[in-house]
C-alpha cells in the first residue's frame, strides 16, 4: 500500500451582506415647498441610516423619535396646510443650508430591531416648515 500526498481544491464564495435591513414608509405630508427635501438610504458604512437633505436656503433640523408626538408648528405658506411635527423630538440633528454631506445616524450591529419616526423642520424666515415624515424600521 502506497500513501501519496493529495491536493484537494474547494471553491470558496464570500458575500458581504449589509449589517442592517432598513424599511422606510411614508407617514405624513409636510408643509414646506418642496416637502420632498428629505430622503434616506442605508449608511455607506453599512451600519445605520444616511439622511440626505435637498438644497434649501434655510437651515434644517432633522427630528428623530422613537415614538410620535404630533405637534402643530403653524400654518404652511401653500396650500395653507398645518405644519405638523410628527416624531417625538428624541434626537435633533442640524444641517446647514444648501447641499451638503449626508447626516448619518449610526446603528451598531447587534442592536435589536428598531422603529423610528423621522421628519425635517426647515427654519425659514416665515416660520417653521415641515418636510414629509417617514417611519423607519431597522432590523
Amino acid at each position: 500500500m502506497t500513501l501519496c500526498p493529495c491536493l484537494l481544491a474547494v471553491p470558496l464564495l464570500i458575500t458581504q451582506l449589509p449589517a442592517q435591513t432598513i424599511f422606510a414608509g411614508f407617514a405624513l405630508h409636510g408643509c414646506a415647498q418642496p416637502a420632498e427635501l428629505l430622503t434616506m438610504a442605508p449608511a455607506s458604512s453599512g451600519a445605520g441610516v444616511d439622511f440626505h437633505l435637498g438644497p434649501t436656503a434655510a437651515p434644517v433640523v432633522l427630528v428623530v423619535g422613537a415614538s410620535t408626538s404630533p405637534t402643530i408648528l403653524g400654518i404652511g405658506p401653500f396650500p395653507l396646510l398645518p405644519c405638523v411635527l410628527l416624531p417625538a423630538p428624541d434626537l435633533l440633528l442640524l444641517a446647514a443650508p444648501g447641499p451638503g454631506p449626508a447626516l448619518t445616524l449610526p446603528v451598531p450591529a447587534g442592536t435589536p430591531p428598531l422603529d423610528l419616526w423621522v421628519q425635517g423642520v426647515v427654519v425659514a424666515p416665515t416660520g417653521l416648515l415641515t418636510t414629509h415624515a417617514f417611519t423607519i424600521h431597522v432590523s
